[in-house]
């Protein structure tokens, strides 16, 4: 990932582990909304980069998203890393 930006930009954003954003999504919504990109790791193997959005359409998102990580949350913690997940999802 770290590959598709460069060096610069990826020194300008905050790194969080995708265990903070699951327990504590307001505190990344609140980055982001702020205008901070944000790059989301586990392991320190980067996942995603989450950017503020202004569309309509993305409070939606938002709002399914919010619902989907609850029913993740209330969930038994895997055995599996969640990279592994997104990286076999991917192929």
């Amino acid at each position: 990932m770290t590959d598709l930006l460069s060096d610069s930009s990826v020194r300008q954003m905050k790194s969080l582990p995708l265990r903070e954003l699951l327990r504590h999504p307001s505190n990344v919504k609140k980055l982001t909304s702020a205008g901070q990109r944000v790059l989301i790791t586990d392991n320190g193997k980067p996942l995603w980069v989450l950017a503020a959005s202004t569309s309509l359409q993305s409070e939606i998102d938002a709002l399914e998203v919010d619902d989907e990580l609850d029913t993740m949350l209330a969930e038994p913690i895997s055995a599996i890393s969640a990279a592994d997940l997104v990286i076999n999802s991917r192929r």
